[in-house]
């Protein structure tokens, strides 16, 4: 997903007062920071699936891939 869905979802998932738009934005940075690494290693193997889809369409993309219906 986006960066900007990644923060709206982040954000609505706070926990409490301290889970500020700043300091969530620091937690995406350093995920992506140590992910990235991973992710370009395993790029032809990680399959990219449009997660601001319906949860219903995400569940069907992914059976797609996998050549099976749920």
């Amino acid at each position: 997903i986006s960066p900007e869905e990644t923060l709206k979802r982040n954000l609505k998932r706070a926990r409490d007062k301290t889970d500020t738009e700043e300091v969530i934005k620091e937690r995406l940075e350093e995920y992506n920071e140590k992910t990235g690494p991973a992710l370009e290693f395993l790029k032809d193997k990680v399959v990219k699936i449009n997660g601001e889809q319906s949860i219903e369409q995400v569940h069907r993309d992914i059976w797609e891939y996998l050549g099976e219906h749920p």
